[in-house]
């Protein structure tokens, strides 16, 4: 199985209007015909303070530390607000890509829906003291609820092993920037969906996906 990445060719995203949400100006695009495998994300460090290894996306980890260690994690509730994200320089983000209003190539990903990747899958992530890998030209999948998606793509011809909180702060880059309303049914959605790179080369995507 094969994962389409964006890395080559720029342009920029015109103001669009979605539902009255408006989209982001100026962002660029970098299209790319290269297909990465698809990994599994490990995963090295402490959970709620406790030494802990893995593998699979955070849920999957955090479902294995769960049934390792049932009293830690029930004196743990995981909440939006329970730990600040680590930071670094600016410097290492460089383009962040909306999908736009109508996604398609190269960002022809469909929409998560904003307030499971904002209260799910970045507060579980920030749990993560710790390092997320990643193969060699490989995207992983690093948190999957509800039909919406945290991945990580290494553009690197070698593993890396980025700040597993660090990477959240992608996501949270994503949601506050790329933000949309969509039809589902009878609703509207708040939702997201973009890309966001580091210059150590790789990047973050913020997507729906199937889980």
């Amino acid at each position: 199985m094969h994962f389409t990445v964006a890395t080559s060719i720029a342009f920029l995203v015109a103001c669009t209007t979605v539902s009255g949400v408006v989209v982001p100006k100026g962002l660029s695009v970098r299209a790319s015909t290269e297909s990465y495998t698809k990994g599994v994300m490990t995963f090295q460090g402490t959970i709620h303070g406790v030494e802990y290894s893995g593998s699979g996306s955070i849920q999957d980890i955090y479902n294995d530390f769960k049934d390792a260690y049932p009293d830690v994690v029930a004196s743990n509730n995981i909440t939006a607000n329970g730990h600040a994200l680590v930071e670094r320089a600016p410097d290492n983000k460089s383009d962040l890509n909306c999908c736009g209003a109508n996604p398609g190539p190269p960002l022809d990903w469909g929409f998560a829906e904003n307030n499971v990747i904002r209260y799910e899958g970045i507060p579980y992530l920030q749990q993560f003291h710790g390092l997320c890998g990643v193969g060699a030209r490989s995207c992983v999948r690093v948190s999957c609820s509800y039909d919406s998606a945290i991945h990580l793509c290494n553009d690197n011809y070698f593993d890396i092993y980025p700040n597993c909180a660090y990477i959240a702060s992608y996501a949270t880059d994503l949601v506050d920037r790329c933000g949309y309303f969509v039809t589902r049914g009878w609703f509207h959605v708040s939702a997201t969906c973009g890309q966001e790179f580091d210059t150590d080369n790789y990047n973050v995507i913020v997507r729906g996906d199937r889980c």
